[in-house]
C-alpha cells in the first residue's frame, strides 16, 4: 500500500487492512481514539474503505461456574449488567480479570467472534471525531462532557487522585500504615486488598510518585520517602528498586483526610469485596496543592501546584463571607520567582525564573533552575555551549560562549559556576542572563479540566473557581459528619444510661425542709446544666468543625516547614558551609585581636567548652562593664618545678594589639634541634594566651610536655 502524506491520498489499498490487538478495558480506549483521529486527520478516505480498520478483541473478564460453565465479557458495562442480574447470587461464580491474555490459540480458532470491523456510516461519524478531538470544538465539547463519566484522567475535583492512588490511600488507612515497610511488600498488600488488576510494577511506581518530595513534585507528599527515592537530578527517574526502599503514611495525611470522614463516603464493591472509596474528601482540595497533569479521550488537563497556606486562607475567607484573594502557583522548596503575565480569556500565563548571580567580571553562579527543569538536563545544556566539549556524536558546539563550568550542588540543591570571557559576559548581560542561559519557562492555567462531584468533565478558568466549588461540597460533608457523630454519641450515651440503670438500684430521694427563697434541685440543674460531649457537639456548627481541622493542619504545615529548614541546615553543615552558598569555599580564621578573658569565665569553661565560647562570654561581660582580671595560669604536673629565668617574664596577658601565635609557632619554639637562644626560651616558664578553639586542658597538657 502506498500513502502520499502531502496529498493525503492512498492507492493500491485493496487487500490491505490495519488490525489492532487490544483488550476491552477503559485504559486503552483513548489509544484507539487517537489512532482513529490520526487516520482521519491525514487520510480521511481510508476510514471509508470497508474492513480497512479492524480490531481484534480479547475478554476483559471471565466468570466460571462450579458446574464448569464459562462466560466471557468484552466490556465493563457488559460485565456490570450481568453481575447486576445475579441479584446477590454470585457466590457460585469465580471471576478472573484479564489485561492481556495468553489464550491466543483459542481466540484465533474463532476469529470471526474476536474480529471487529470499523464501518463508516455517514459524515456524522466524521463530525463525531471532530467533536472529540478538534481544538476548535470547545463549545460542542460541553455537550459531549455531560455524557462522559470518569474512569481515569482527567481527575476528580475534590482530591485529584486516580483509581490506583485511591487504592493506595484505602490500604494505608485500612492497615494503619504508620510502621514503614518495603515498597514491594506494600504494593503486594494493596494488590491483594483492593482488587488491583494491573501490574505490580505500575503500582510500585504510583507509590513512589506519592512519596516524592523534591522541588517540582508534591507540595505535600502523602507517603514518606524512606530510602533512595527520586530526586530533581533527573526528575523522578533515579529511584532504587522497590525492594530496597521503604515507605509509610506521612503524619500530615490523616490531618488532610480525617478519620471522622471515613464513614461518610461510599465504598466500591468488587465481586463482594469492599475496596476503595468512590472518591475521598480532604479538608482542602489536594488538586490545587499537588496539581495534576494528564490526558484522556478528547481532553487533557494541567493544573499547577499552589501554596496550601494560601488555600487555607481563602477557605477561611469563604467561611467568614469574604471575597477570595487570587492565588499564584507555588512549589515547595523553589527559590526562584513566578511572575504573573498577561491574562487570557480563560486563565492566565506565568513566567518561572531561575536564579543566576554575577560573582565577578567573568564568573556567574546559577543557584536555582525553573520548575521541572532537571539538573542533568541543564548540565547537558551547559556542555553543549562550552568550548572544546563534544556531543554524543563527537561534534563540537556551533556557537560556544562558555569557557568552563563546575557543578557544586547535590540531589537537592543546584549550584553551577560558569566561566565566561569578558566579551561574552557583556553580551550575555545585554541579552539578559536568564534568557541567555535558558533559565526561564512558562506555565498556563488555560487548560484546567476536571471531573466534578457528579462525574462530569468541567473546565475551570482559575483556581478560585475550583476552590469555591469544593467549598460548598466540603461544607455539606461537615454537616453530614456532625449528624453522624451526634447520632453515634447519643447512641453510646443511651447504652451507658441503660447499663447504669440496670446495675445500680434507684436511690430514694430524701425529704428536705423547704426554706423560704430556696430553689428546687431540678430547677437548679436546669439553670446550670452539665455540659457533656453531646451538648458541646450539638452547639458546634459545621463551620467550627472545619476551622478546627484547618488549625490542626496549619500546625502540621509549621512542622513541615521546620523539617525543611533543619534539612537545609544539615545539608549546609555537611558541606562545611553553615552560612553561605552550598558547595562554596569558606575561610575560617581566628580573630587577630581577641578580647581578654575573665577569671570567672575561665573557671566555667575549663575542660568543658572551647576557648571560642569563652571569648564570646568575655566579650559579653566587657560590654556589661565588668572588671577584667588576669588569667590564672593552670597548673600542670610539673608546675612546682621552676626553671631559672634568663629573660624577663612577659605579662600573663597579652595586649589586644599583639597577635596570638599559631600552634605551629609555639611548637617550633620547643624544637630539640633549635638554637641556644630558643633552648633558653624553652627553659623559661612563659604563660601564653590560648588560641581561639584551643581548650585550657589542651594548653595544660602542652605545658606538661615541654616544661
Amino acid at each position: 500500500m502506498y500513502i502520499d502524506i502531502d496529498r493525503r491520498r492512498f492507492s493500491k489499498s485493496s487487500g490491505y487492512s490495519w488490525c489492532g490487538w487490544a483488550t476491552r478495558i477503559m485504559t486503552v480506549s483513548h489509544i484507539k481514539g487517537l489512532l482513529i483521529n490520526f487516520l482521519h486527520s491525514f487520510w480521511p478516505s481510508l476510514l471509508k474503505v470497508p474492513s480497512f480498520l479492524v480490531e481484534f478483541i480479547t475478554p476483559i473478564a471471565k466468570a466460571t461456574h462450579r458446574n464448569g460453565t464459562v462466560l466471557s465479557f468484552y466490556s465493563m458495562p457488559e460485565y456490570e449488567s450481568w453481575k447486576g442480574s445475579l441479584a446477590g447470587n454470585a457466590s457460585s461464580w469465580s471471576i478472573k480479570y484479564y489485561k492481556t491474555s495468553k489464550e491466543g490459540k483459542a481466540y484465533f480458532q474463532s476469529l470471526d467472534k474476536h474480529k471487529k470491523d470499523f464501518i463508516w456510516m455517514d459524515e456524522q461519524d466524521g463530525d463525531a471525531i471532530e467533536l472529540a478531538f478538534s481544538k476548535n470544538e470547545d463549545r460542542s465539547k460541553e455537550k459531549l462532557a455531560s455524557a462522559v463519566r470518569a474512569w481515569h484522567s482527567p481527575r476528580s475535583e475534590p482530591e485529584a487522585h486516580k483509581p490506583g492512588q485511591r487504592k493506595i490511600l484505602f490500604c494505608s488507612f485500612k492497615r494503619n500504615f504508620v510502621k514503614e515497610a518495603k515498597v514491594s511488600q506494600f504494593s503486594g498488600y494493596v494488590s491483594e486488598h483492593s482488587a488491583y488488576h494491573h501490574g505490580e510494577q505500575s503500582l510500585a511506581s504510583t507509590i513512589i510518585g506519592m512519596a516524592q518530595d523534591f522541588v517540582g513534585s508534591n507540595n505535600i507528599n502523602l507517603l514518606l520517602p524512606n530510602g533512595q527515592f527520586d530526586t530533581r537530578i533527573v526528575g523522578g527517574k533515579d529511584h532504587a528498586s522497590s525492594r530496597y526502599i521503604y515507605t509509610q503514611l506521612s503524619p500530615i495525611t490523616r490531618f488532610l483526610f480525617p478519620k471522622d470522614d471515613d464513614g461518610l463516603l461510599d465504598y466500591l464493591d468488587e465481586d463482594g469485596q469492599t475496596i476503595e472509596r468512590n472518591w475521598y474528601m480532604p479538608i482542602i482540595p489536594m488538586v490545587l496543592v499537588n496539581g495534576c497533569e494528564g490526558i484522556g479521550t478528547g481532553w487533557s488537563t494541567f493544573i499547577p501546584n499552589y501554596n496550601p497556606r494560601d488555600v487555607v486562607a481563602n477557605i477561611r475567607r469563604l467561611l467568614n463571607g469574604e471575597m477570595m484573594e487570587p492565588m499564584n502557583p507555588w512549589y515547595r522548596g523553589f527559590k526562584g520567582t513566578i511572575e504573573k503575565g498577561a491574562s487570557k480569556n480563560a486563565g492566565c500565563s506565568y513566567t518561572v525564573n531561575g536564579v543566576i548571580n554575577e560573582v565577578n567580571e567573568t564568573t556567574l553562579r546559577v543557584t536555582e533552575l525553573p520548575v521541572r527543569r532537571w539538573t542533568d538536563d541543564y548540565r547537558a545544556f551547559l556542555n553543549s555551549v562550552t568550548e572544546g566539549n563534544r556531543d554524543e556524536n563527537g561534534n563540537l558546539p556551533k556557537d560556544p560562549f562558555v569557557k568552563d563550568f563546575r557543578k557544586y550542588g547535590d540531589d537537592a540543591a543546584v549550584v553551577f559556576e560558569v566561566q565566561l570571557s569578558e566579551e561574552n559576559m557583556m553580551a550575555a548581560k545585554q541579552e539578559g542572563l536568564l534568557k541567555k542561559f535558558k533559565l526561564t519557562t512558562s506555565i498556563s492555567t488555560s487548560n484546567m479540566h476536571l471531573f466534578d462531584s457528579a462525574g462530569v468533565i468541567k473546565k475551570y478558568d482559575n483556581p478560585e473557581q475550583i476552590l469555591e466549588e469544593f467549598f460548598h461540597l466540603r461544607l455539606e460533608y461537615y454537616e453530614k459528619r456532625k449528624k453522624v457523630l451526634l447520632e453515634n454519641l447519643e447512641f453510646e450515651l443511651l447504652k451507658l444510661e441503660n447499663k447504669v440503670r440496670k446495675v445500680l438500684p434507684p436511690i430514694p430521694k430524701k425529704s428536705k425542709a423547704v426554706v423560704a427563697g430556696a430553689t428546687d434541685d431540678k430547677e437548679e440543674a436546669e439553670d446550670n446544666p452539665d455540659v457533656s460531649g453531646v451538648d458541646i457537639l450539638r452547639k458546634t456548627t459545621p463551620t467550627a468543625l472545619w476551622v478546627k481541622d484547618l488549625e490542626a493542619l496549619e500546625m502540621q504545615l509549621d512542622a513541615l516547614d521546620k523539617y525543611d529548614a533543619e534539612a537545609e541546615e544539615a545539608r549546609r553543615k555537611l558541606k562545611g558551609d553553615a552560612g553561605g552558598e552550598a558547595g562554596l569555599k569558606v575561610s575560617k580564621q581566628a580573630p587577630k585581636n581577641p578580647r581578654k578573658y575573665t577569671k570567672k569565665a575561665i573557671n566555667e569553661e575549663v575542660c568543658v567548652e572551647t576557648m571560642r565560647k569563652s571569648s564570646s562570654s568575655a566579650m559579653e561581660k566587657d560590654q556589661q562593664g565588668e572588671n577584667v582580671t588576669e588569667v590564672v595560669k593552670p597548673k600542670g604536673r610539673a608546675g612546682s618545678r621552676k626553671a631559672p629565668a634568663k629573660k624577663e617574664k612577659p605579662s600573663p596577658l597579652m595586649d589586644e594589639d599583639d597577635e596570638i601565635e599559631s600552634l605551629k609557632d609555639r611548637l617550633d619554639a620547643y624544637r630539640l634541634d633549635s638554637s641556644p637562644e630558643r633552648s633558653a626560651d624553652m627553659e623559661t616558664d612563659v604563660l601564653r594566651v590560648p588560641a581561639v578553639g584551643e581548650t585550657l586542658l589542651g594548653r595544660s597538657l602542652e605545658q606538661q610536655l615541654f616544661q
